[in-house]
């Protein structure tokens, strides 16, 4: 006669292969988002890095200043022209929408200009919010993401950089400009890897 495995034996394996994969799916899950989003936080400094290097030398000026009052995204975002209308310096942060200090790029990613200096120093750098999936913010053609408090901040598609006289960097978590947005720098640090010295 043939031994047959019991109902009870069945359905203790099955109740051990479910809690083993209960504890092992969200932590395959989680790690395959993270991957995404260290992805994406490495383009979004890329693309603002290219950019600002692209912009400082067609500009030929050796600094990021900015023209008139506009935040560096703004500076970005706009061509530059002589007083007779000829572009000069064309615009190299290839924008979709923007509204305010807030500008989607053509690949999605929402960059929000936190200080919308006129110019970025080692000592004052601007603060630039990267909310990562950004097309989560744009509705009926505008963006309404402002990446300001709740669960936007706390998610870990939203990470926090520095730009300095000419580099971009995670934010320091420590600087008081970033206080609101601490653990969006924090994660862009670990995403990233390295912190800032100061």
């Amino acid at each position: 006669m043939k031994k047959a495995f019991t109902l009870a034996e069945v359905l203790l394996v099955l109740a051990i292969i479910g809690v083993i994969a209960a504890l092992t799916v969200p932590n395959l899950v989680t790690s395959n988002m993270d991957k995404k989003y260290v992805a994406l936080a490495k383009k979004a400094q890329t693309t603002l890095q290219q950019a600002i290097d692209t912009k400082m030398g067609d500009a030929a000026v050796g600094t990021n200043r900015m023209d008139g009052n506009a935040g560096i995204l703004r500076w970005l975002a706009t061509a530059q022209t002589d007083p007779s209308g000829v572009t000069t310096v064309p615009a190299v942060l290839r924008i979709s929408n923007n509204a305010g200090t807030r500008y989607l790029t053509t690949d999605g990613i929402l960059y929000h200009d936190v200080t919308n200096a006129t110019a970025c120093t080692n000592a004052v750098p601007c603060i630039i919010v990267v909310d990562l999936d950004g097309a989560a913010g744009i509705t009926n053609n505008t963006v309404n993401n402002d990446l300001v408090g709740g669960d936007d901040v706390k998610s870990r598609d939203v990470v926090v950089f520095e730009i300095r006289r000419n580099f971009v960097a995670p934010a320091d978590p420590a600087r008081a400009a970033v206080a609101p947005f601490q653990q969006g720098a924090t994660r862009a640090n670990e995403y990233l890897g390295f912190l800032v010295n100061n």
